[in-house]
């Protein structure tokens, strides 16, 4: 699970996976590539040993990388942080794609652990 900590408000972050891990949804390939993670934060920041944990749990996941972003945006905005955004550049099909997503409404708890 996410976990946050006290911070200053207003603090530009970003968390960059230099290698990240999930399942092809269409092959039974992995698929790879850089995730950057940005946010800002308000009275709390996300904890970073528990941003890694919830990151590694993605590889054994079958999604595209456009689900994959929005997912994410979506399991962090429980954290109060805000303008959150999430991009996945990596290679599949020999093709270099990059995929964003943005902010979306609050849901009442994270969906996933």
């Amino acid at each position: 699970m996410i976990t946050t900590v006290p911070a200053s408000p207003g603090v530009v972050c970003e968390a960059v996976a230099a290698r990240f891990l999930h399942m092809c949804p269409v092959k039974d390939e992995v698929d790879n590539g850089a995730l950057t993670i940005g946010w800002t934060t308000t009275d709390v920041t996300i904890e970073l040993h528990s941003l890694a944990a919830y990151l590694r749990s993605w590889a054994d996941a079958a999604i595209t990388h456009e689900e994959l972003c929005l997912q994410i945006v979506e399991d962090l905005a429980w954290t109060r942080v805000t303008n959150v955004t999430v991009s996945y550049t990596g290679t599949t099909a020999g093709l270099l794609i990059t995929a964003t997503g943005g902010n979306y409404p609050l849901p009442s708890q994270p969906l996933r652990g």
